[in-house]
């Protein structure tokens, strides 16, 4: 009996880490935190990030636990059917994508960067005065990632997950597969930028 939950939740943690690592490499909000961290302190975006998408998960996994509540046999069903949307879309869009397809991505989150930049420059705060800079990128990167990731597939996909699988174990996986996502951005920012930027 003991080996079964062990084995569901190894199964539950492993399933919703690489779905997650899976869906976020790449994504608006990778790009995101890779640009933000070629600008400013890496620690502060990288804390920023993880902040924002923690928070979007917890609330992922508390609205799949009231989720959980529904008819467990339509749940399953709703959620088989989205799965496989998701992926013939990430499928059909991958083969429709040009070369240099992934630049989309990459300019729609540096204009985002870019915009939130104008307005965090226009004048100091109370909270740059009390904590500094970093406090108001930390901010900044927080808000950014939360905003971009609410009512991504990434947030509905952990949402449906909670509901059929151990919420533990899919919260923990969601978690280990931001921060893969986010650590990869954040190191290797840089190099990210220089490969992917329209400029060069």
């Amino acid at each position: 009996m003991e080996s079964t939950v062990n084995t569901n939740f190894f199964s539950s943690f492993l399933t919703s880490a690489l779905m997650i690592t899976a869906s976020e490499i790449g994504d608006k909000t990778f790009f995101i935190t890779a640009i933000m961290a070629v600008k400013n302190s890496r620690l502060t975006v990288f804390l920023g990030s993880m902040a924002g998408l923690t928070l979007n998960n917890v609330i992922s996994i508390f609205l799949g636990v009231l989720t959980a509540k529904l008819n467990a046999t339509l749940m399953h069903h709703i959620s088989v059917a989205l799965f496989l949307i998701f992926g013939v879309k990430m499928v059909y869009e991958g083969f429709k994508m040009a070369d240099g397809g992934g630049l989309e991505e990459y300019n729609e989150a540096e204009k985002t960067v870019n915009e939130n930049e104008d307005v965090g420059e226009a004048k100091p705060t109370l909270l740059t005065s009390l904590f500094g800079k970093q406090a108001l990128v930390f901010v900044q990167v927080f808000s950014l990632i939360f905003f971009a990731e609410w009512g991504d597939k990434s947030q509905l996909s952990t949402i449906l997950l909670a509901a059929r699988e151990g919420v533990w174990a899919v919260g923990l996986g969601a978690f280990v597969g931001y921060f893969i996502c986010n650590a990869v951005a954040v190191i290797g920012s840089r190099a990210i930028v220089q490969i992917i930027s329209v400029k060069k």
